[in-house]
């Protein structure tokens, strides 16, 4: 199984990690919150099939997926299911399920859908159970997380129609408030590694400068 280092790495030379600490990126929670500072950083976790294509390779994401059932494993999550955030989550609940199969399991995994409304995408409902039956208690997956709004659309669509939701599980946590932000809907967050974690091992394995890892960090809040 891949470990961090090997991890942080790799999303670095696939392009998936992104540095313009002179202008910054625009991220989803922009959306809601347009004044906040433009970030010096930028997670692309996506496949080249999604919509908004990203540069994951079919191995990386199965190794990620990897990731999160040894993780789930550890935890000793109690769960029926999973659910992938669509559109990022979907290849890694995938990649999860597949894992599980792989260890004598098989995972029910539940397909969200995610339509264009006034306000934007957003999940507004269950596409497929996926095997999958009512009362169920589902494990949410996704890639990252910021602020935990698109999790909140998973959660609620995920308990409206009648499953239980107490946790959800991220390859990468931005640790910029989603942890907080779920505790309001009585979820609890758990990540593979945090996005301080990857900078220190980027810098470590001189892939960043001091300057730029200051920078990112500072953005942070964590100096």
């Amino acid at each position: 199984m891949i470990d961090l280092d090997t991890l942080a790495l790799r999303l670095f030379e696939l392009g998936a990690v992104k540095i313009d600490t002179e202008v910054g990126f625009r991220l989803k929670l922009h959306e809601t919150n347009p004044g906040v500072p433009l970030s010096p950083i930028y997670l692309n976790l996506r496949t080249p099939e999604n919509p908004k294509p990203g540069p994951l390779t079919p191995e990386l994401v199965q190794d990620m997926g990897t990731l999160l059932w040894k993780e789930a494993i550890r935890i000793g999550f109690r769960f029926n299911a999973i659910a992938g955030l669509p559109n990022a989550g979907t290849p890694l609940a995938e990649a999860m399920k597949r894992a599980a199969y792989i260890g004598g399991l098989y995972l029910p995994t539940i397909s969200l859908n995610k339509a264009e409304t006034a306000q934007g995408r957003r999940i507004d409902g269950i596409a497929d159970y996926g095997g999958a039956s009512k009362n169920d208690r589902v494990l949410i997956i996704d890639d990252l997380i910021t602020r935990g709004d698109s999790k909140n659309e998973g959660i609620e669509a995920l308990r409206t129609d009648g499953f239980e939701v107490t946790d959800v599980l991220v390859l990468v946590d931005r640790e910029q408030g989603g942890a907080e932000d779920l505790k309001t809907f009585g979820v609890k967050l758990h990540s593979i590694i945090t996005l301080d974690s990857i900078l220190i091992k980027l810098h470590r394995y001189d892939r960043i400068s001091e300057r730029q890892l200051e920078t990112i960090l500072r953005y942070l809040g964590r100096k």
